[in-house]
């Protein structure tokens, strides 16, 4: 793992709970359209990590 992948990491997760939370509340307001969706925490970690990987790799490049 690179530093820049550990950078990505800490970053998604610590920044996880928050998104978590927006997403609880857009469900919620969704639910009153008849809306089921659910809330995938995997796939707001990786959403959060891959793009926080782009811009430490382009602030910050691997030599």
């Amino acid at each position: 793992m690179t530093d820049n992948e550990k950078r990505a990491h800490d970053f998604a997760t610590a920044t996880l709970p928050i998104l978590y939370t927006e997403k609880v509340k857009e469900v919620a307001r969704n639910a009153d359209t008849g809306s089921a969706a659910g809330v995938d925490l995997f796939a707001l970690y990786m959403n959060c990590y891959e793009a926080a990987l782009e811009a430490f790799n382009q602030r910050f490049p691997e030599e």
